[in-house]
C-alpha cells in the first residue's frame, strides 16, 4: 500500500496493522512525527520522503494507493492523481 502525504500516520498506521508497506510524505517533520506514533502503535512502517506529482515508484507497483488529504493540496491536483493511478495496479481506473 502507498499512502500519499500520509502526514503523521494516522491512516498508514492503521493499514500497516494489516500489512501496509510503503508510504511517503513530502514534509520531514511529518515523517518525523509519523516514525514516533508508528513506535507507539507498535507498528513497522517504511516511511519515504517523496513529491507526489513525482512518486519514485515503478508503473502498477501497489495494490492499493490512497491520499487522506494530500492529493488537493498539491500544487497540481490533476499531475498528483495521475501519478497516484500510475503506481496503482488495481483493476479499474
Amino acid at each position: 500500500m502507498l499512502d500519499v502525504g500520509c502526514g503523521t500516520g494516522v491512516v498508514a498506521i492503521t493499514a500497516a496493522r494489516l500489512g501496509a508497506r510503503v508510504t511517503v510524505d513530502l514534509t520531514p517533520q511529518l515523517l518525523s512525527r509519523a516514525r514516533e506514533n508508528a513506535v507507539v502503535a507498535l507498528v513497522e512502517v517504511e516511511w519515504r520522503e517523496a513529491d507526489v506529482e513525482e512518486l519514485p515508484f515503478g508503473d502498477e507497483q501497489f495494490d492499493v494507493v490512497l491520499s487522506q488529504f494530500a492529493h488537493m493540496f498539491a500544487p497540481r491536483p490533476n499531475v498528483a492523481m495521475r501519478e497516484m493511478l500510475r503506481t496503482s495496479n488495481a483493476a479499474e481506473r
